[in-house]
């Protein structure tokens, strides 16, 4: 869980620098890094109310962009080249040039993201069903429980329409009218 990707975001801190940081600044970036990736974490769960079960975000989107900015500032002499030296050896052109490039990223991933989702939200195909997504998109598009954990206890009883009941579940009658809904009290896995 969150070890592991707190190592994992750790080792994302350092690829863009790996060329040009040296070691005790790599150990550095990676060991802020897993802090960047809890931070972020939390601030995309609680802050932004998203679900993002992986840590996609937290460790690839955030610890990346902070191993951009990283190089920014620690970039050696020695092996700087391009954007030149880091804020801390004595040069503000590698942090420029870091900001710029995250700025257009920013751009790039925000523009292609809005063409992509935009479409589908307005055609109404980015999401799944309320219902089908409280039963749970393992059960209902894969047909079977990810994983051997009794929750039919702590979830409250909700309408689902009997076709699609039937999809998630073989226990619901073999002849469902499209339009005919019954509740669930989970009796079964949904």
């Amino acid at each position: 869980g969150a070890v592991c990707n707190g190592i994992l975001g750790g080792l994302v801190s350092i690829t863009a620098g790996c060329s040009v940081l040296m070691p005790w600044a790599s150990v550095l970036a990676g060991f802020i890094g897993g802090f960047v990736y809890f931070g972020s974490s939390k601030c995309v769960l609680k802050l932004c109310k998203i679900d993002d079960p992986l840590d996609a975000f937290a460790v690839h989107g955030a610890c990346g962009f902070w191993g951009v900015f990283v190089v920014g500032l620690l970039s050696h002499e020695m092996y700087a080249y391009g954007s030149g030296k880091g804020l801390f050896y004595g040069s503000g052109t590698a942090l420029i040039t870091a900001i710029v490039c995250l700025f257009a990223e920013i751009a790039w991933v925000g523009g292609m993201s809005l063409v992509m989702f935009f479409p589908l939200k307005k055609m109404g195909i980015l999401r799944v069903s309320a219902e089908i997504e409280a039963a749970g998109m393992d059960v209902s598009k894969h047909g079977g429980a990810a994983y051997e954990i009794d929750v039919r206890a702590r979830r409250p009883p909700f309408n689902v329409p009997q076709r699609e009941c039937q999809l998630m579940c073989h226990t619901c009658g073999p002849t469902p009218t499209p339009t005919q809904t019954h509740t669930h009290t989970h009796a079964h896995d949904h």
